[in-house]
């Protein structure tokens, strides 16, 4: 009873990470209009250590784009570890609200998806595991 109780929890893991996988790839900014931003500041802020004692950090990504001859300067919701200030990325904005924006977070809702794959796949080992 035990095990099963487990394997729904990780079937419930694997289910929730396709959904917000499918979420974010295909319906996330869904009617907002691509534009280019430019990355303006990166404030780096130590969090703390993890377990095996290395230091880690939470990034905070800064852009600027301008609409219809208005500029806006808005924090970012995406972080990637390529990203320099000065670079140029892709960015998308609701048309309505300009000042809602979404960075172009390329394909990380796939992987999202296959995480949770991953996570259905390891719920179905586990199961056929305790029925043998």
């Amino acid at each position: 009873m035990k095990k099963l109780l487990i394997v729904l929890v990780i079937a419930l893991i694997g289910l929730g990470l396709i959904g917000f996988g499918v979420y974010s790839q295909f319906f996330a900014g869904k009617g907002y209009v691509e534009t280019t931003a430019k990355i303006t500041r990166i404030d780096k802020t130590f969090t703390g250590y993890d377990n095996d004692n290395i230091e880690q950090y939470e990034y905070d990504v800064y852009v600027s784009y301008t609409v219809d001859g208005k500029e806006y300067n808005e924090k970012s919701d995406y972080y990637s570890p390529n990203y320099t200030e000065g670079q140029e990325i892709k960015i998308s904005y609701d048309p309505a609200n300009p000042s809602k924006m979404l960075a172009d977070s390329g394909k990380f809702g796939y992987f999202i998806i296959g995480g949770g794959v991953l996570t259905l796949i390891i719920g179905a080992v586990v199961l056929l595991k305790k029925n043998v």
